[in-house]
């Protein structure tokens, strides 16, 4: 049998199937003249705002999982694994938040041919308690203070486990090395995306990635060189996943540090 069921707009009645129609707005004569006793809908009002971002970011990690699942198959899956987080999933939303999820593949597609490749690197390696970079910095000349001194190699995970992590990168073919600011070197700073709060490792690498190390939070200077990276930073590649800003640097092969200034950034690169 179906029930009446209506929506904030008077206009939008609908006929569906509800095993429980006491529980939904009947509008009739009830059969016998008279009208039918009227309840209020348990599932009347609008729908739970659904965070578009965070759809897309489900939607990929499913596909990648599963990448001959059928659109009928996600949605299913969507609604079964996240039933709090995506309750007011629509399959309008539903549909265009996919459409978007398969421009963006071809998007991708479409940059890999053209340039860009993907390509994996390792960070890793220094076991060292940082102590290091802080005995550099302290002999650096006087007026070098917006200097950051940093170890190179430093693993996000250190807690020795893991002594080398795999990264992705996405690698323009065409980009020409371009030096720093007096011929120095030029590096690139990431932070991850999660707002001003969130104080996530950072990592720094040279294009060439010979160089390459994470920043952590109680490291002197992280501050100093995230708060450039929040003000002058831009989108990545992919348009997703934080933001990156280009330092002027050099590096100390024989005591094995990174020293970025902070003051005099580089311009935005290619890579």
């Amino acid at each position: 049998e179906g029930v009446f069921t209506m929506s904030k707009d008077p206009t939008d009645v609908q006929l569906q199937a509800d095993p429980n129609p006491s529980s939904q707005l009947c509008i009739g004569d009830g059969g016998s003249g008279g009208k039918a006793p009227q309840t209020a809908s348990a599932g009347m009002g609008e729908r739970k705002p659904v965070d578009k971002e965070a759809l897309m970011a489900v939607i990929q990690a499913i596909k990648f999982s599963q990448p001959e699942i059928t659109n009928a198959g996600l949605l299913r899956t969507i609604r079964a694994n996240h039933p709090e987080e995506f309750s007011g999933l629509s399959d309008p939303v539903f549909k265009a938040t996919l459409k978007k999820w398969n421009a963006k593949q071809d998007e991708l597609a479409k940059a890999a041919q053209q340039g860009p490749a993907v390509k994996l690197f390792t960070v890793g390696g220094n076991t060292s308690d940082g102590s290091l970079a802080t005995a550099v910095a302290a002999q650096l000349p006087e007026g070098m203070g917006y200097w950051v001194v940093l170890e190179d190699g430093v693993p996000m995970d250190r807690s020795g486990t893991k002594p080398h992590q795999a990264l992705i990168s996405y690698v323009n073919k065409k980009s020409s090395k371009k030096a720093g600011k007096d011929g120095r070197e030029v590096f690139k700073v990431q932070v991850a995306e999660g707002g001003a709060d969130v104080r996530h490792p950072m990592l720094l690498y040279n294009q060439d990635r010979k160089h390459k190390t994470f920043i952590h939070p109680e490291v002197p200077g992280y501050d100093r060189i995230r708060s450039v990276v929040l003000e002058e930073g831009k989108e990545g590649k992919l348009k997703a996943g934080g933001l990156k800003a280009f330092f002027n640097g050099t590096i100390d092969k024989k005591a094995g540090v990174l020293l970025i200034d902070t003051e005099n950034t580089a311009p935005q690169q290619g890579w």
